[in-house]
């Protein structure tokens, strides 16, 4: 028989408090739903990668057409606004002589005089407009834009079959 001297382990038999250590293990049988979950994951986010990539593309080709047409028509408001300020200048020059024969007044050369002024400031606007657009142009190109733009788009008189549209429609996303 033992007593409470004779060993240890007899001894934690009597004591109020045991030391004990336990360890718990858990070790799943099946994790394979996860692994699947993760590789689908995966999956989205190339495919979502992919999609931005595409997305990023058409809005760089709707920002680099927006700024083509842009400088496309400010040219054109330009050459309008060269037109009108030689037409002021003929005009002045007629003012001119018809003052020398007593016609006209010269407060109408003045008047012809303050709108070719506002034609120039105009003009010089319109000239800072085209700068920032070619500019812009430049760099959504990544190349400076130095030479004339030309609009040579040849529009058909008649427009084609709905069919021949809605084939196409699969390759805009936007639509």
């Amino acid at each position: 028989s033992f007593s409470a001297g004779d060993g240890v382990v007899a001894s934690t038999f009597v004591r109020r408090s045991r030391p004990e250590v336990s360890i718990g293990v858990r070790q799943p049988l099946f994790q394979g739903f996860r692994e699947f979950r993760a590789l689908g994951v995966a999956d989205s986010e190339k495919k979502k990668n992919s999609l931005e990539r595409e997305r990023a593309k058409q809005l760089l080709f709707v920002d680099v057409a927006r700024a083509y047409t842009g400088i496309l028509q400010v040219e054109e408001d330009l050459k309008v606004l060269d037109g009108m300020k030689e037409t002021l200048q003929k005009r002045m020059a007629e003012l001119e002589g018809r003052i020398r024969l007593g016609k006209s007044r010269k407060s109408e050369v003045l008047t012809a005089e303050s709108q070719v002024a506002s034609l120039e400031a105009e003009i010089e606007k319109v000239q800072g407009t085209i700068r920032t657009a070619r500019d812009l142009l430049g760099f959504l190109t990544g190349r400076e834009v130095t030479e004339r733009l030309v609009d040579d788009l040849q529009v058909p008189e008649t427009p084609s079959r709905l069919e021949t549209y809605l084939a196409h429609l699969t390759q805009r996303p936007d639509l």
